[in-house]
């Protein structure tokens, strides 16, 4: 599988933040995806 439209985060701590704003916690590999393809559209080759 192929990910267009990739956008790097801007801040870093941007997960982090929105977990503190809504007391949650994230799984790790949804952080590690969010990191990894933020934004990105899955597209099968």
């Amino acid at each position: 599988m192929k990910w267009l439209y990739k956008k790097d985060l801007t801040d870093i701590n941007s997960i982090k933040k929105v977990e503190d704003a809504f007391g949650i916690r994230f799984p790790s590999d949804y952080k590690d995806i969010v990191l990894a393809y933020n934004a990105a559209t899955p597209w099968s080759c």
